[in-house]
């Protein structure tokens, strides 16, 4: 398990790939023995409903015990042959398992990577060019658009410019070109030339367009002093609330929102990263990029949510002075 990324408690039921991979390898095992040249040789054998290989000594009628020097009898070969053959199936495996079994990480990111070289990041708050990582406009590196960089912002709340931190060295490692701006100032061309990625509660003009294929959004009512995350199935449900007056310092439970969706309208896709307050940018961010977190989402996920349109709601905790994703309390694919 821990060579294809997956926790020790996944379940099985959403992800086959561990108890696939296993059924093969046991199939060619038996396939090797079966062939008469190979009945003395040491045997390898994975039990059924286990991933622990065992090993054994080939039982014939013709022997009736092992020598000591079982060595001068048996070739060396009849032994380290099947460990040989058992090393080199891993290997094989080992090597194709980013094409045949992306990881979790691999399959939320890909609808983003694919045939994309620049990718737009969107921050709810103004922010001043000076204060993104990287500073410059190098190949790489993330960068204001030069419609931008002339205007005067105020700063970014730290946990969303950690989010662009972390989230600016993902995507440069997949060799993408990243340009960040406030979300008020993304306009259309902006979609329809490169995909998105959204910092941001309230979506803006452009990005409000997407909202009615989603069954999941950001609501506020001043009039009872709530914010929440709305089901469209159950629209009078406030279980996913903070009050309007709070603040991220005052909030020990958030509720947060990850949207994955293709537009239509612009051709590419959008991901929507936030909570009801900041306190869960940069935690939501995180967890999108560690693989261990990642794989214990997956189990969470009903099967074949990589190849659909996504959202997920999240229970982020203020847990020794750090927010932490605690739990997903819902999703939906379509």
């Amino acid at each position: 398990m821990e060579v294809f990324g997956r926790a020790a408690d996944y379940d099985t039921g959403n992800d086959s790939m561990v108890r696939v991979v296993a059924n093969d390898v046991r199939k060619r095992l038996v396939q090797y023995y079966s062939q008469n040249k190979h009945e003395e040789e040491l045997r390898i054998e994975i039990p059924l409903r286990s991933y622990v290989a065992s090993f054994s000594f080939p039982r014939t009628e013709t022997r009736q015990s092992w020598p000591r020097a079982f060595k001068r009898i048996l070739p060396s070969w009849y032994i380290w042959g099947p460990l040989a053959a058992f090393a080199a199936t891993l290997i094989i495996l080992i090597a194709l398992r980013p094409f045949l079994f992306p990881s979790a990480i691999d399959r939320f990111w890909a609808p983003v990577l694919k045939n994309s070289h620049q990718i737009l990041i969107g921050v709810g708050t103004p922010l001043k060019s000076d204060s993104l990582p990287g500073g410059s406009s190098a190949p790489g590196s993330a960068k204001m658009d030069d419609a931008v960089t002339s205007e005067k912002y105020t700063d970014v709340g730290e946990n969303d410019m950690k989010a662009v931190e972390e989230l600016t060295a993902f995507l440069q490692g997949k060799g993408k070109t990243v340009v960040v701006r406030p979300t008020g100032a993304i306009q259309s061309a902006d979609l329809q030339s490169r995909p998105m990625i959204s910092l941001s509660r309230f979506l803006g003009n452009q990005l409000a367009l997407l909202e009615p294929g989603f069954r999941f959004r950001f609501r506020r009512d001043d009039s009872r002093g709530v914010r929440w995350i709305e089901d469209k199935k159950d629209p009078s449900n406030l279980s996913w609330s903070v009050g309007t007056m709070s603040s991220s310092s005052q909030v020990n439970v958030d509720y947060a929102l990850i949207t994955r969706v293709w537009d239509q309208e612009n051709g590419k896709w959008f991901i929507g990263i936030s909570g009801l307050t900041g306190m869960s940018t940069r935690a939501l961010s995180h967890m999108l990029i560690d693989r261990t977190a990642m794989a214990t989402l997956n189990a969470s996920l009903p099967k074949g949510w990589d190849q659909k349109n996504l959202q997920i709601v999240l229970e982020v905790k203020l847990t020794g002075g750090s927010p932490q994703v605690s739990r997903v309390c819902t999703s939906a694919t379509w």
